[in-house]
């Protein structure tokens, strides 16, 4: 019994107040936040055709729900995750927007995981958000299944980041 909920405790209602909670958080961050966001009419036009991966890096995945939710609410937005307990929070965070969806990944599959990528660019509509780098790096290192994956199916890749110039104000950019 007592490992039955530890195993609740830890699988099942942590990852939700850390996948909620932080999203009600970052919904706060974001009312004191004023946003430029450069290259969004580029972002728009390409993405609208189809065949278009999101990249950035893993240390950068705080800010993207709150830039790309209210400004391209049209497209849908599939990230990659890692399908450990860790993946959990954020899995759950991306799958609680109208627009976000998740394909969990196996960290010893990476060849099922590009597969998965190269299908869902060929099949789908969707907008796929990769983080090249991964959570266990090396960091802002791109390994080669993204640009496999673009080549194979013609996607359009574009770099996202974002950085803070001063205090309440956040500079976003897609290159």
């Amino acid at each position: 019994m007592k490992n039955r909920m530890r195993r609740l405790f830890t699988h099942y209602l942590i990852p939700r107040v850390l996948a909620y909670g932080g999203k009600f958080l970052l919904k706060l961050l974001t009312l004191t936040c004023r946003f430029e966001v450069q290259g969004m009419e580029e972002f728009i036009a390409e993405a609208s055709k189809g065949n278009c991966i999101l990249l950035l890096w893993h240390n950068r995945l705080l800010m993207v729900a709150s830039v790309f939710q209210n400004r391209t609410p049209n497209f849908i937005y599939t990230a990659f995750i890692s399908q450990s307990r860790d993946g959990e929070p954020l899995a759950l965070f991306t799958n609680s927007f109208k627009n976000g969806r998740t394909i969990r990944v196996k960290h010893n599959a990476k060849h099922g995981a590009l597969k998965e990528m190269i299908d869902r660019l060929k099949n789908s509509q969707e907008i796929l958000i990769v983080t090249p780098d991964g959570p266990r790096g090396p960091v802002y290192q791109v390994k080669p299944g993204v640009a496999l994956a673009a080549k194979e199916t013609s996607a359009k890749i574009f770099p996202f980041y974002w950085s803070a110039d001063r205090f309440g104000s956040l500079i976003h950019g897609i290159k």
